[in-house]
Parts: structure tokens; C-alpha cells; sequence
């Protein structure tokens, strides 16, 4: 089996059209609020947006760094993964 090919940066992106991408390439993916608040389960996928991006625990995953959209992205990743 031939490794998988780097997952295109979603960075900047809204969280349902990162998903779209991720999905797209074959790549799992999980979430993590960027600024390290943990509130993922309380509002849909819309109103979050993408500003970090690393590789997640398989070959084939990815872990996307959230916030919501009105928010601006942190300095760093206070990542809980």
C-alpha cells in the first residue's frame, strides 16, 4: 500500500468545507477548540472555522484546530489532543 499523500492545508477555512476536504482525501479527522475553551458540542459545524491544522495519531488523520467564525484565531494552539 502506497503512503498517503499530505493533506492540502485547511487552515482558513470553514470547519464544514475543511471536513469536505479532509473526506475528500480519504483522511479522518478530529477537532480541537484552538483556545482551548472545549464548547465543540454546543453549536453546528457552520460557525466554526479552521486556523490550525496538524496530523493526527494514523497516517491517514488529521486534527483541526477550531474556533468559532466571528472569533479570531489565537497565537497558538492551546491544543487538548
Amino acid at each position: 500500500m502506497s503512503p498517503m499523500a499530505p493533506l492540502p492545508s485547511q487552515v482558513g477555512k470553514s470547519l464544514p468545507d475543511a471536513i469536505d476536504g479532509a473526506v475528500r482525501a480519504r483522511y479522518g479527522y478530529a477537532l480541537s477548540e484552538a483556545n482551548g475553551k472545549g464548547q465543540l458540542e454546543r453549536v453546528t459545524p457552520q460557525q466554526w472555522k479552521v486556523c490550525f491544522q496538524k496530523p493526527g495519531p494514523l497516517s491517514d488523520s488529521v486534527i483541526f484546530g477550531v474556533v468559532r467564525a466571528q472569533e479570531t484565531c489565537p497565537n497558538r494552539w492551546i491544543d487538548k489532543l
